[in-house]
């Protein structure tokens, strides 16, 4: 989906920041919803008790919000300079993967460590 949705901002000439930003905006408004809440984000990190949405603990969702917000901006920049000009590069796509999964693992060492 998202190989399709950067060519797509391509070929209708979409600047990367305008993708970018359209992609953190709904990001921005589920975690405002979490501050607004009243719960402060540690309580609700810690809180895995507690079932939400569909059985998953409202703190896997923060998490998974908060990890969202820096892995889609990278994950577009990356994917957007690895296809060239709309064609699809398998081997560039696999080394974005790979660079994300990196990513991945260091946030959610950190977030392991921290809290």
């Amino acid at each position: 989906g998202w190989i399709w949705a950067v060519s797509f901002a391509r070929e209708w000439k979409v600047k990367l920041f305008e993708m970018q930003i359209s992609s953190l905006i709904p990001l921005a408004g589920i975690l405002y919803l979490y501050i607004d809440s009243g719960v402060s984000i540690p309580e609700l990190i810690h809180d895995w008790d507690e079932d939400g949405c569909a059985l998953v603990p409202p703190a896997f969702v923060c998490l998974c919000t908060c990890y969202a917000m820096v892995l889609v901006p990278v994950y577009q920049s990356k994917l957007w300079n690895a296809m060239e000009a709309g064609r699809f590069n398998a081997k560039a796509v696999c080394t974005v993967w790979e660079d994300l999964l990196i990513i991945l693992v260091l946030l959610a060492g950190m977030t392991w460590i921290c809290f």
